[in-house]
This record gives structure tokens, C-alpha cells and sequence, in this order.
């Protein structure tokens, strides 16, 4: 007889896998916890999303689990698999008695079609290294220039050093150029032509331009989708 998620124990062990899956095999990044619900952010081929699992499906003993997604560009996500506009949502839910594996092999099948081109495949069809894309454009700038790097020291122990605000946006290049190699078709030729070095470098230093305004706040705008190298946290 198949195994139904019924009990208490078996959604627990439900909601378990479901985090695992998320976490291990789709780099969805923790961003929230607490007694209601937990939270994710992960990168995918039409951008950032977020992901909320409220607790109360376990509790309560209504559904096994029921995950709330939804895109920052809810058009790309439609694009990409018909979600909602323009909310940008893409929720999944499954009903009491659904077999584990079943609903776990659904979770897996939906989130394979999200998964976003790799950094190694970036480089290889393209030819660019981000990270030395940025050190080059900031070898253009005059040093006066990138005193801005550092944040305004009201920020406290908190603000970023020279060595910080560089990890943070060798990440920040890293995430855009995948997003837009994998979301613009057009700029993805343009990154993998004879051109794509010229491309690239127009791109970093219009996002530096704008991260030298106000360091702080365009880190906020910008949330990255994962822990620079240097396994530094975000502030802002």
C-alpha cells in the first residue's frame, strides 16, 4: 500500500525533505524562520524568488505542505512556467493523503525547470570571468573614485570595508550576468560574440557607477542570492 501523509509524524518528515530539497539540491538560501513559517530566497532563469512554507500545514494537520513562491519579474516567470501576472506567483499545494514520494518528485520535477545556467558554464561559452571583468573596470577608476567603496562611517561595525564591498560585487556580477545570459536571448549572443568582453564591461561599470552612489542602499536593492566567497555577510 502506498504511503499516504497523513500523520503528524509523516508531515514533519514531509517538511523536512521538502527543506532539504530546497537547500541542497537548488541553492534556495534561508532568509527567514520563526514558529509560522520559513522563508527562501534562490536564484532561477527568470530571476530571483521567494519561497515561504508556513508551519501550520504540520500542526494543524491540513495539507502536508503547501510552498508560496513568487518572482520579482512576474513576466519572465510566466515566461518560464506560466506563473502568475502580475503577482508573480507560483504556488504548489498538495492535499492530506498525498504519497510522499509522489509530492517530493513533483517539487523536484517543478524546481528542475528554474535551475539557472552555472558560473562554469557561463565562462565557458562566453569566455568571461566576472570577477575579472569587475577588477579591470575598477582598474579604470581613479582612486578618489573608489574611496566609495567603503561605507559612510555612521554605518558602524556593521558598514563595509574595501575588501567586502569587492567580494560583495564580484557575487553581484556573477548573479546579473547569469540572469541576463539566461533571460535576454539578445544579450546572450552580444556575451558570447568576439564583443562580449566590450559588452561585459559596459554592464560592470554601469552597476558600479550605481553602487558608488550610495553603497549601502544599492545593496538593499540588490539582495544577493548568495554568500560572497569570502563568506561575508550582508548588511543594509
Amino acid at each position: 500500500m502506498t504511503q499516504k501523509i497523513t500523520k503528524k509524524p509523516d508531515r514533519i518528515k514531509f517538511f523536512n525533505e521538502v527543506r532539504e530539497v530546497l537547500v541542497n539540491d537548488f541553492g534556495a538560501i534561508g532568509t527567514h524562520e520563526d514558529e509560522y513559517r520559513v522563508e527562501y530566497r534562490m536564484n532561477t532563469k527568470a530571476g530571483p524568488l521567494d519561497i515561504t512554507i508556513h508551519k501550520r500545514d504540520i500542526n494543524e494537520g491540513k495539507s502536508p505542505c503547501t510552498i508560496f513562491t513568487r518572482f520579482d519579474y512576474a513576466l519572465k516567470g510566466e515566461e518560464l512556467v506560466g506563473a502568475s501576472v502580475p503577482s508573480g506567483k507560483w504556488n504548489h499545494h498538495f492535499e492530506t493523503g498525498t504519497p510522499p514520494n509522489l509530492a517530493l518528485n513533483n517539487i523536484v520535477y517543478h524546481f528542475s525547470r528554474l535551475m539557472p545556467t552555472s558560473l562554469d558554464v557561463f565562462m565557458d561559452e562566453t569566455s568571461l570571468v566576472p570577477q575579472a571583468v569587475l577588477e579591470g573596470a575598477l582598474e579604470e577608476r581613479n582612486q578618489r573614485e573608489l574611496r566609495r567603496l567603503v561605507d559612510p562611517p555612521y554605518m558602524g561595525q556593521d558598514g563595509f570595508g574595501r575588501t567586502q564591498a569587492i567580494d560583495w560585487l564580484i557575487s553581484h556580477c556573477e548573479e546579473r550576468f547569469i540572469y541576463l545570459y539566461d533571460s535576454n536571448a539578445n544579450i546572450s549572443q552580444q556575451l558570447r560574440d568576439d564583443s562580449g568582453r566590450d559588452v561585459a564591461y559596459a554592464f560592470v561599470h554601469h552597476w558600479l557607477d550605481a553602487y558608488l552612489d550610495c553603497p549601502p542602499d544599492y545593496r538593499k536593492k540588490h539582495p544577493l542570492l548568495r554568500t560572497p566567497d569570502s563568506s561575508l555577510q550582508q548588511t543594509g
